[in-house]
């Protein structure tokens, strides 16, 4: 659809069905809200750390990087771009700041504005990795801590898995981010982050592990035995 010079795609799941082939007054509207909108929003992207790159070579089927990503953010409205902290401010039009399991230290100069803009009601998605840096500066400023260890699940072999660390979560149906959609999540070597007490965050689950899920510090605890 396109409304002026901006445009947005979206795909209908039922378009190979003659019956539900149209659009429907649910999709439109805030369609509609989002192009007539008189100030685009942007995601940006934290860079300068080793951050998972938005930008693929032509071809490329990197699994680390980010670029489908990115580009799904471009069909729903947003404008998608790189940050650079250390040479610039955040923009006023700024919808959501993204840090991609950074490999090194976000700097105190960058933590400074970026605490600013939390403080200010910013919006941050924080993705980590298992071999990201731990970044414990910008866990405080979220109210938050990395549990030490994996998240583990003694039954793997049940479910055909590899390895213990290696499990499927459920999404949060109580959460309203999370309660439309109803597929599993493979993760790997997961951890497991916790609010702070006193912080004066309010903090609510994402993806929920099936029992008897447990945390361990050590990924050999239950390693397959030969034989």
């Amino acid at each position: 659809m396109q409304y002026g010079e901006r445009h947005e795609i979206i795909s209908n799941p039922h378009s190979d069905n003659e019956a539900n082939a149209y659009l429907t007054e649910a999709q439109i509207t805030p369609l509609l809200q989002r192009l007539s909108s008189s100030s685009t929003q942007h995601a940006l992207f934290l860079t300068g750390h080793g951050e998972r790159s938005i930008i693929a070579a032509e071809g490329e089927q990197n699994p680390l990087l980010l670029s489908f990503f990115a580009d799904d953010l471009k069909t729903k409205g947003l404008q998608v771009a790189p940050l650079s902290l250390l040479d610039g401010n955040i923009p006023a039009n700024t919808g959501v700041i993204i840090i991609a399991a950074p490999q090194s230290a976000i700097l105190p100069p960058e933590l400074k504005k970026l605490g600013a803009w939390i403080n200010q009601g910013g919006q941050i998605l924080w993705l980590q990795d298992p071999q990201s840096a731990p970044q414990p500066e910008l866990a405080q400023l979220l109210g938050v801590e990395w549990r030490p260890g994996y998240v583990m699940y003694p039954k793997f072999e049940e479910q055909e898995l590899p390895h213990p660390s290696y499990l499927y979560a459920r999404p949060n149906s109580q959460n309203s981010l999370t309660q439309k959609l109803s597929s599993n999540v493979l993760m790997a070597q997961a951890s497991s982050p916790q609010a702070i007490d006193g912080s004066g965050w309010q903090s609510d689950s994402l993806l929920l592990s099936y029992a008897p899920a447990f945390i361990s510090n050590n990924l050999a605890q239950l390693e397959p035995q030969a034989g």
